[in-house]
C-alpha cells in the first residue's frame, strides 16, 4: 500500500508543480484553490504513508515478537499454506 500512497503523493505533487506554472490564469479565472487542493493532497499523503509506514513496522514487530512472520518457512501459521504440527495420523 505504500507504493500506492507515494505514488499519489507524487501524482499531487506534479500536478501542483504544472499549476504553479499556470498560476496566473488560475487567478484571472478564479481557480486559485487548485492549487490549495494540490497541496493539501500532498500533505495528507505524506501523513497517510507516514501513518502506513508506522502501521507496517508496528505490525511486523508484533509478527516477530509472536514467533511468526512472513518470511519464517517453517512457522507453520494457519492458512499459510505451511503444515501445523504432524500431516498423517499415526497407525
Amino acid at each position: 500500500m505504500v507504493p500506492i500512497a507515494l505514488a499519489g503523493t507524487a501524482a499531487w505533487a506534479v500536478v501542483g508543480l504544472v499549476l504553479l506554472g499556470l498560476r496566473g490564469w488560475l487567478s484571472d479565472h478564479g481557480h486559485t484553490g487548485w492549487l490549495w487542493t494540490c497541496l493539501a493532497g500532498v500533505l495528507l499523503g505524506l501523513a497517510g504513508t507516514a501513518f502506513m509506514l508506522r502501521h507496517d513496522r508496528v505490525r511486523a514487530r508484533r509478527r516477530a515478537a509472536a514467533g511468526g512472520g512472513p518470511a519464517s518457512p517453517a512457522g507453520g501459521s494457519p492458512g499459510s499454506g505451511q503444515p501445523t504440527g504432524s500431516t498423517s495420523p499415526s497407525s
